[in-house]
């Protein structure tokens, strides 16, 4: 479709297109995630995906390296 096409058409079908594009990224996007998702369970990797579970270490605290002489604070 060259964009004159898409200049002259009305702003309801410009919609319509905007939906049926968003539609079949929707379906291409959950069948590419499904099919990956099968590639690690068979690589056996579903069980090695890294979690938040752990604690955060600790880190030292960072001081300004400039300050406002206005207001040091």
């Amino acid at each position: 479709m060259e964009n004159s096409d898409l200049k002259s058409m009305a702003i309801d079908d410009l919609w319509q297109l905007h939906e049926q594009v968003v539609a079949k990224l929707a379906r291409e996007l959950t069948i590419e995630k499904a099919r990956l998702e099968e590639r690690l369970h068979k690589l056996g990797l579903v069980s090695k995906v890294i979690t938040s579970d752990r604690e955060r270490r600790p880190y030292p605290k960072v001081l300004p390296k400039y300050r406002n002489p206005k207001n040091p604070g």
